[in-house]
């Protein structure tokens, strides 16, 4: 049974649940109007709300990846490293697959509707969406990358909705571009990574080539720089002096960073590690949090 427990948790890939953070995003850009200072309490209160959030798409993501790999079985089975996963490797029954993620995800959603109906929605449409894309969305050429881009929208709205407070359109804009970016990022190195084989993993790979990855990588890149330059100085939340201005630049540096080191080499198959790896981008990342929170905290209104 301890054994067994082990198997379906490995098959839930906790190594993917960092993901999740984006749930944050409307608690920190919150800030500025969101939070009582005036009482210590409720910082916490919303604190422990959003990472309740966190651990509820960490368990449905799990939750659907186990469903994903009963799906693609025979697939994983002949791909070099997605064979040892404990589905493919048959150390784990599909029907206790089957009956182990539906039951969590069934627990999550009805236990959500109790906190917040609206939040139980965005876990039933998250649920929804993901599973058409394991099922189909998956083979049907540049769908199949905007599909993960909303997954991570998706994430940042549940995070407002559990806090009660509105963020701008152009945030949740940045988070599907950086999401675009970074699934655009995932299929070029599988394409490179898998060469002619490609097509064996994944049957959309058919209709990509580098160059065309290159070019949307490369024109998302723009709109996110174009849309959070927007964000920063138009957005009602932030302060009026503009002072969220001085983040653009640690913005744009972080961007060019991260596709240098795409072009290099750098990145693997699963580009948000690149995050932590890297010491320049990680400490570029500190840096624009710092100053993001500084800013709406010392100009609050």
């Amino acid at each position: 049974m301890y054994t067994k427990t082990i198997l379906l948790i490995t098959s839930m890939r906790p190594t993917q649940w960092p993901k999740n953070i984006v749930v944050f995003t409307a608690f920190f850009f919150s800030i500025n109007e969101g939070w009582n200072f005036t009482d210590s309490s409720d910082v916490f209160i919303k604190f422990i709300q959003v990472v309740i959030v966190f651990l509820f798409f960490c368990f449905l993501s799990g939750a659907l990846y186990i469903l994903n790999d009963i799906k693609d079985v025979d697939f994983d089975r002949n791909h070099p490293l997605k064979r040892f996963r404990p589905i493919a490797d048959k150390q784990i029954s599909k029907n206790l697959g089957i009956i182990f993620s539906s039951s969590i995800i069934l627990l999550l959603v009805c236990i959500s509707y109790v906190m917040n109906r609206d939040l139980a929605y965005c876990l039933l449409v998250y649920s929804i969406i993901t599973l058409l894309y394991s099922f189909t969305l998956k083979k049907i050429v540049i769908l199949d990358v905007f599909i993960i881009a909303v997954g991570f929208v998706i994430r940042v709205i549940a995070g407002a909705i559990i806090l009660g407070v509105p963020i701008s359109i152009w945030l949740y804009l940045c988070t599907g571009l950086g999401a675009l970016i970074l699934a655009f990022s995932k299929r070029r190195v599988e394409l490179i990574l898998g060469g002619d084989q490609s097509l064996e993993y994944r049957s959309v790979f058919k209709y990509y080539s580098l160059r065309m990855i290159d070019y949307f990588i490369w024109l998302v890149s723009a709109s996110l720089v174009l849309s959070y330059s927007i964000y920063s100085y138009s957005a009602s939340n932030l302060p009026d002096n503009r002072f969220m201005l001085i983040t653009i630049p640690l913005a744009i540096f972080g961007i060019f960073r991260f596709l240098f080191l795409l072009r290099n080499g750098k990145v693997k198959v699963q580009p948000e590690d690149i995050f932590f790896r890297d010491k320049i981008l990680l400490l570029t990342i500190v840096i624009w949090v710092t100053t993001s929170i500084s800013i709406l905290y010392l100009y609050r209104g």
